[in-house]
């Protein structure tokens, strides 16, 4: 019996919850209803968007370095980075490059809208999507219209191409540009530099070659002469000081002192006109050796100049190679995949 009441009072709750139910039917049917037509209004209301995607792989700068001289700089986009990738998400959905979208896809036209608006409506619709692991961008595009979104997806990523172009064309024509500056600056210096140093080839009469070495040394000869003559003079005041000793010795005999002293008033006018040309000499050879000092600069300062000048050649040279967009065609940006 008092099984009997268990199993009774534990189906009550069942039953009753089968009651609920079956009684409230009507009303939790009708909810359902309401909402599944509620949402079916909403969703008929909606208008319809599509998405379109085109893929573009970023390449390095093909300009590695910026040449100016004494502070040649390292291009950012020479190394792929993420705050480079960054900067090129951004350069993709910038104004600049979504007016020229608007423009080939003439949207201004095919809208009925001016450019800022249309770019403004760009704005909302174009993102970039990075693919990780890579160096490719999605740029996805949403709009109510299938053929639109296909048009924007294609005009974003050729205009983006063109802008890309454009900055590497303008930083290589800006790089040729200092290397010319830099050139002729330095042809002006060497030019500057051979004049001065014809004028002092002129006044001192001594021939000079370009990558080869001066003729006669300046001075030269003088030097040689003021060394023979201090020599000369030596040798005399040598000999002076000796037939001075002799005719000390020989004070009291004077049939010797008689024979002695002609030899030494000559002898002492030889060391006299002697000292006379050294002392001549010695004034030209400083004058030739200031002149030496002035000429010798000169030709140091125009033989370095030109060494520089004949280096930068032909490091410009290799440069413009690499910046020659005939040669080198510049291609910042692949289209991986042409949006649907």
């Amino acid at each position: 019996m008092q099984g009997s009441n268990q199993t009774n009072f534990d189906s009550t709750p069942s039953i009753d919850y089968w009651q609920i139910l079956k009684n409230r039917y009507g009303v939790i049917l009708l909810t359902f209803l309401l909402v599944f037509i509620t949402a079916a209004v909403i969703t008929s209301v909606i208008p319809e968007k599509y998405e379109s995607t085109s893929v573009v792989q970023v390449h390095p700068s093909t300009i590695a370095i910026t040449p100016f001289r004494g502070q040649s700089a390292v291009n950012p986009g020479s190394q792929m980075t993420a705050q480079y990738l960054q900067n090129e998400f951004e350069s993709i959905i910038a104004p600049e490059t979504l007016a020229m979208a608007a423009e080939k896809a003439q949207l201004p036209v095919q809208w009925g809208m001016d450019m800022d608006a249309v770019v403004s409506l760009l704005e909302g619709i174009v993102e970039t999507i990075p693919r990780r692991g890579t160096d490719f961008i999605e740029i996805n595009v949403r709009h109510a219209s299938a053929s639109d979104a296909k048009n924007i997806a294609e005009s974003v990523a050729e205009a983006y191409i063109v802008r890309r172009r454009k900055i590497e064309e303008d930083r290589a024509k800006k790089a040729l540009d200092a290397l010319d500056a830099e050139s002729t600056e330095q042809e002006d210096l060497v030019d500057d530099y051979r004049k001065d140093l014809t004028v002092l080839i002129q006044q001192y009469g001594i021939p000079y070659f370009d990558g080869g070495t001066a003729g006669n040394h300046l001075g030269v000869s003088e030097k040689a002469i003021f060394q023979s003559a201090r020599a000369k003079l030596a040798d005399l005041e040598t000999e002076l000081a000796l037939l001075r000793a002799k005719n000390e010795a020989l004070e009291r005999d004077e049939v010797e002192q008689n024979k002695i002293i002609p030899q030494l008033e000559v002898l002492e006018k030889q060391v006299l006109k002697m000292r006379e040309m050294v002392a001549a000499r010695q004034e030209d050879a400083i004058r030739l050796s200031m002149k030496q000092t002035s000429y010798t600069q000169a030709k140091e300062q125009y033989e370095q100049a030109r060494g520089r000048l004949i280096e930068m050649k032909k490091e410009y040279s290799e440069a413009r190679i690499r910046l020659g967009k005939a040669r080198y065609p510049i291609t910042p940006i692949t289209i991986r995949q042409q949006p649907k």
